[in-house]
């Protein structure tokens, strides 16, 4: 009966990692830099951010005419150390509120680290604490000439549950590196329909993600509006209702090009994601228009 229990623990918390958790990573999948070709060297644009950058997002979940706050997603950007050598500290905090934790609690932090001379993915864990199951994922990349490889190694309280090698001719990246992707691109050639390709590991399995620029939009929240550039995501994995836009990506208009929107479709329903505060950011939020009352 323990072990019965257990297995659905572990059932619910890999249904949150497909729902929850992979809307924020695509609120996280914009985060940081531009990912390139590995012949480009793979490499994150960290000029558009600082030591010291903090980011909060508020999480609602979409069903209908509600629209209850699902969540809150805080990220920092930090210089620190990666085995005895000078490197960029990434680190995204998850965690539930409002009417999502009275049926299921999660907090979740992801960190990643860089190096910082020439910033490539070096290492990746993230701790999952959800609804009283636990589990820990530590994703060890290496390069060589024109390849990538991860070292994918999870295990929960109780044992190992995975233990495996990828590898890729391309760039690799894990649930929170592929947010090196959107803010480093050189938004003033981007074309309408012009795409992004990446890959993923996630478990067992690499994911394929596209994101594919549609043009200029005006976000407006509250007595505020965002100029923003719209990105549409194709993820291909069974959690999301379709392959092709199965998310909504609004890019400010400005130095720092973070997401002030992110819209992630669900199989019942969707998740959306809003700018709430930052600080530490290298350039003025010129993006932001505050609307006269």
């Amino acid at each position: 009966m323990k072990e019965d229990h257990n297995n659905h623990q572990e059932a619910q918390a890999a249904r949150w990692d497909y729902r929850f958790n992979q809307l924020i990573c695509i609120v996280v999948f914009v985060f940081s830099g531009l990912i390139q070709s590995l012949n480009a060297q793979c490499l994150p644009h960290t000029t558009l951010f600082k030591s010291g950058e903090y980011i909060k997002y508020d999480i609602y979940y979409k069903w209908g005419l509600l629209t209850p706050k699902a969540g809150e997603a805080e990220l920092n950007i930090n210089q620190a150390t990666y085995e005895n050598s000078p490197a960029w500290h990434y680190r995204i905090r998850i965690n539930t509120a409002g009417i999502a934790e009275t049926f299921y609690k999660v907090r979740d932090t992801i960190d990643n680290y860089y190096s910082l001379g020439k910033p490539l993915l070096l290492y990746s864990s993230k701790r999952t604490n959800e609804g009283g199951y636990y589990q820990i994922e530590n994703i060890t990349f290496s390069y060589k000439e024109k390849n990538a490889s991860a070292h994918v190694f999870r295990r929960s309280a109780s044992s190992v549950k995975i233990d495996t090698m990828m590898y890729a001719q391309e760039c690799l990246y894990d649930i929170l590196g592929t947010t090196v992707h959107l803010r480093g691109l050189d938004v003033e050639n981007l074309q309408q329909g012009q795409e992004f390709p990446l890959q993923v590991a996630m478990g067992r399995s690499l994911i394929n993600v596209s994101y594919r620029y549609e043009g200029q939009q005006i976000v407006e929240r509250g007595n505020v509006k965002y100029s923003t550039r719209l990105f549409y995501v194709d993820i291909y994995d069974e959690a999301f209702t379709t392959s092709k836009e199965s998310a909504e990506i609004w890019l400010g208009n400005d130095d720092n090009q973070i997401p002030v929107k992110i819209r992630a479709k669900l199989r019942i329903g969707a998740m959306e994601a809003y700018y709430n505060t930052s600080s530490g950011l290298r350039y003025p939020l010129d993006s932001r228009i505050v609307l006269k009352k």
